[in-house]
């Protein structure tokens, strides 16, 4: 038998040690709960948004990697990629305010800019590749999903001067 006062309550208490530890373990979760406030919150009309002058493209100063090296890639490596991608992103996506639209059809042009010594990828190669770039825009609230039934996608290889390389995204199309 163990008598004691509760840190919490300030309740004196007597019983097993088990006993007054269940009892400041469960005045202590009592105390943080928060209490429900049940004030009805006013309805808000629906934002009414101005459309977006389409098409609208911008160039991101990275180049694709090919599904083939995707693939043999660890997992921590594929998710830092899938963060920069994000990154790189983030700034075009809060300049033209596509972040607020989350499209629920859209059609993208991908283009893959690439100059001397490296080559074109084969087409199943370019479209794996891009998967990190459409989960970049998912993630950003640009487009719902990557299913056929909400993203069109023309993917394209240019060869270019090495000062042009990197990734050119247009965005052709869209329904909200």
């Amino acid at each position: 038998m163990v008598s004691s006062t509760c840190p919490v309550c300030q309740k004196a208490l007597e019983g097993d040690l088990a006993a007054l530890s269940k009892h400041v373990a469960k005045c202590s979760r009592a105390k943080t709960k928060k209490k429900s406030k049940s004030k009805v919150k006013p309805e808000r009309e629906p934002e009414t948004r101005a459309p977006l002058a389409l098409p609208v493209s911008f160039m991101l100063t990275r180049e694709l990697s090919s599904q083939n090296t995707n693939l043999g890639r660890h997992w921590t490596v594929k998710n830092r990629e899938k963060g920069d991608w994000v990154d790189l992103l983030r700034g075009p996506v809060i300049q033209y305010k596509l972040h607020a639209r989350q499209y629920s059809w859209s059609r993208w042009r991908i283009e893959r800019r690439y100059a001397k010594p490296c080559r074109s990828y084969d087409y199943a190669n370019l479209v794996g590749g891009c998967k990190h770039l459409i989960d970049s825009l998912i993630t950003l609230g640009v487009i719902e999903d990557d299913a056929v039934k909400n993203l069109k996608v023309d993917y394209q290889q240019v060869e270019v001067e090495p000062a042009e390389v990197g990734t050119f995204l247009l965005l052709l199309e869209a329904t909200p």
